[in-house]
């Protein structure tokens, strides 16, 4: 186990790995949701602990706000420090830019707005709380189950056929 990092270090290392060197602030905060969905997923615990918001356009983390509002293109995060992560930590990031890093942040809002963690924290918003944090436990068993999932139509047949046919 290691301690979460700040998410300042994780955007740190999210935008040294862009291409051009470059992110797109919206992408920013799609991208670190999606680093700490994985990284409770793969290893049981928080990348970072601060909150991640389901906002209008998908996933948000308030902590980036100050240094990202108004800015619609990152090269740098002078805030966080991407030397700080730990291998594990390091190896989710890298997983999750190779994986995400080439899709714009508008297109990851839209997949975030069908995914159970936003579903699930959208369903608690209130007038007095329009923008509900998303749960530890819900992104967890989210990912776990992304990981779990059959990658073929024919594997999901035969996992089909072998649960439920007598």
């Amino acid at each position: 186990m290691s301690d979460p990092v700040s998410v300042h270090d994780v955007a740190a290392s999210l935008i040294s790995r862009a291409r051009y060197g470059v992110l797109g602030s919206m992408a920013l905060h799609k991208l670190a949701y999606y680093c700490q969905g994985w990284h409770l997923a793969w290893h049981g615990e928080p990348l970072f602990h601060d909150p991640v918001e389901a906002r209008f356009r998908g996933m948000a983390i308030p902590a980036l706000f100050p240094d990202s509002e108004g800015r619609p293109t990152l090269d740098s995060w002078p805030a966080g420090n991407s030397g700080a992560l730990t291998a594990s930590q390091n190896e989710t990031v890298r997983a999750v830019f190779a994986a995400y890093g080439g899709v714009v942040g508008r297109t990851m809002g839209e997949w975030q707005r069908n995914e159970a963690p936003w579903l699930m924290a959208h369903a608690r918003a209130t007038a007095e709380t329009p923008y509900p944090e998303v749960r530890h436990d819900e992104m967890r068993a989210f990912f776990r189950a992304r990981e779990d999932a059959p990658a073929t139509a024919t594997d999901y047949a035969n996992r089909f056929m072998a649960n439920y046919v007598d």
